[in-house]
């Protein structure tokens, strides 16, 4: 199981929160650094004993999965 955690690739080489905002923390990434595939655009991190749990990765979009948001608490 995994959840969408609003991360996209925005250039070949780079990934960015939806939001704009500049990434605090890199997270953990299921292997190292991603590169792109066209097929894999979206983050997700990675929610089950079955993989690495908290790691980051990258999936389809189209991928169903339930998602989080971000809460602004100022």
């Amino acid at each position: 199981m995994a959840v969408w955690i609003g991360g996209m690739f925005t250039t070949a080489s780079d990934v960015d929160w939806v939001t704009g905002e500049d990434r605090v923390y890199n997270g953990t990434w299921n292997g190292s650094y991603p590169t792109h595939l066209a097929a894999q655009e979206c983050m997700q991190m990675r929610l089950t004993d079955a993989e690495p749990v908290g790691l980051w990765a990258l999936a389809s979009c189209d991928t169903p999965a339930i998602y989080v948001c971000e809460k602004d608490m100022s």
